[in-house]
C-alpha cells in the first residue's frame, strides 16, 4: 500500500510541473504556472525528507530558503529583455547540478550500483558537461 501511495504522490508532483510548464505558453498563465511550479517543487522537496528520513534538514531547508530569495531577488529585477541570458544561466546551472551530482553518486557507491544506474550515472556526467558548457 506504501509503494502505491509514493507512486502516487510522485505522479501527482509530475502532473503539477507538466501543468505548470504548460501555463508558460501564455504571459497571463505564466505567473500561475510559476507558483503551480514552485508548490510541487516543495512538494517534492518535502517527500525526498519524509521518504529517507531526514530528521535533521536544517542544511537543506537553509539552501532552500537561500536559493527561494535569490530567485525572488533576481526575478524583481530582470528585465524583459535580459530573460534569454538568465534562461541561459539556469540551463547552466543545471548542468553544473546534473554534473555534480552524478559524480557524487558515481563516487559514492561505484560498488554497489548495477549496471543501469552506473550507465545513467555516466550519462549524467555527459549531460551535465554539456548544459554547462552550452550555456
Amino acid at each position: 500500500m506504501e509503494t502505491w501511495l509514493n507512486w502516487l504522490f510522485d505522479l501527482v508532483v509530475i502532473l503539477l510541473l507538466i501543468v505548470g510548464i504548460r501555463l508558460f505558453q501564455s504571459p497571463k498563465g505564466a505567473r500561475a504556472g510559476n507558483l503551480i511550479n514552485a508548490f510541487a517543487l516543495l512538494v517534492a522537496f518535502l517527500l525526498v525528507l519524509y521518504r529517507y528520513l531526514i530528521l535533521t534538514p536544517g542544511i537543506a531547508l537553509a539552501a532552500l530558503l537561500a536559493g527561494a530569495v535569490v530567485g525572488v531577488i533576481v526575478a524583481m529585477r530582470v528585465h524583459m529583455i535580459q530573460i534569454p541570458a538568465m534562461v541561459a544561466f539556469q540551463h547552466g546551472a543545471g548542468g553544473v547540478a546534473a554534473f555534480l551530482v552524478s559524480f557524487v553518486e558515481l563516487n559514492r557507491s561505484t560498488a554497489s550500483l548495477t549496471s543501469f544506474g552506473k550507465i545513467s550515472g555516466i550519462l549524467g556526467l555527459i549531460i551535465g558537461l554539456r548544459l554547462s558548457a552550452a550555456a
